[in-house]
């Protein structure tokens, strides 16, 4: 099952304002059947994102918060991620090697 919803999609288009933001289709109910290329754009909630992370609540709020999560935006009060872009992040970071801790 998909979360998300793709960008320009009909659910959620318009902002409080009644303008398009960058952020339209901020919904993130299951939807049906979606092309991969609508998969790649889609917009994901807080909770979604950490799941997909794989990282707890605390970590995904502080990258965010930071600026290091490629895609995260806040839309009023709530976190949104773009999936394509984490998944990028992801990729990119498995293939780094990990840095040694020295313990005292």
């Amino acid at each position: 099952m998909t979360y998300g919803v793709p960008l320009g999609s009909s659910c959620c288009e318009r902002g409080s304002a009644g303008t398009q933001s960058a952020f339209a289709g901020t919904c993130s109910a299951p939807t049906e059947a979606q092309s991969p290329a609508d998969q790649r754009h889609l917009l994901l909630r807080f909770e979604e994102a950490r799941q997909l992370l794989r990282l707890s609540r605390n970590t995904v709020y502080n990258l965010a918060a930071r600026g290091e999560l490629p895609g995260a935006r806040k839309v009023g009060k709530e976190w949104r991620f773009r999936r394509d872009l984490l998944l990028e992040w992801l990729a990119s970071r498995a293939s780094r090697p990990r840095a040694r801790r020295c313990h005292r």
